[in-house]
């Protein structure tokens, strides 16, 4: 590998991870609720983005997708119940069992918290040329996809990886 693909691949690890560690921190959070005019805290928003995704999971579902253990997923999704962004429905399929559901007040919070999220997205990349932005767009879902079979599914990215 040459000392160029070496550097170029530095360089965007570098700035992913400034931009993933930056945009999850409790105060960008803080400022993304208060502009929504959402109080959404940061494990409600992640259940309420798998609950969008999935439209309702069980407590063992979610916390395999949220990569935690139950007893900490029960209590987020507690939280989130009280403040009137989830419920719980019996499991049609087991009635033993409960399913998770976002409520539309859940369901809305998100969407607000999402616009706002969308709009500073836009701001960011507003003085480029319009091609950059339609293609800056198009290699972001291309890495997400690659990135993402290999994070999710297990499938490298790399040639005979």
């Amino acid at each position: 590998m040459s000392g160029d693909v070496e550097a170029f691949g530095r360089d965007l690890n570098e700035a992913l991870d400034r931009l993933i560690r930056r945009s999850g921190l409790p105060r960008v959070h803080q400022r993304l609720n208060a502009t929504a005019g959402v109080s959404l805290d940061r494990s409600s928003y992640w259940l309420a983005s798998w609950l969008t995704d999935a439209e309702s999971l069980r407590l063992s579902d979610l916390a395999e997708v949220l990569h935690t253990d139950l007893s900490t997923v029960s209590r987020q999704v507690q939280a989130a119940e009280r403040a009137g962004l989830v419920e719980r429905r019996p499991d049609p399929s087991d009635g033993r069992a409960s399913r998770v559901h976002l409520t539309a007040g859940g369901r809305d919070a998100l969407e607000r918290l999402r616009a706002v999220q969308r709009a500073e997205i836009l701001a960011a990349i507003a003085d480029w040329l319009p091609e950059d932005q339609e293609r800056f767009a198009e290699l972001m879902r291309r890495f997400a996809l690659s990135f993402l079979a290999w994070a999710v599914d297990g499938f490298s990215a790399r040639p005979g990886g």
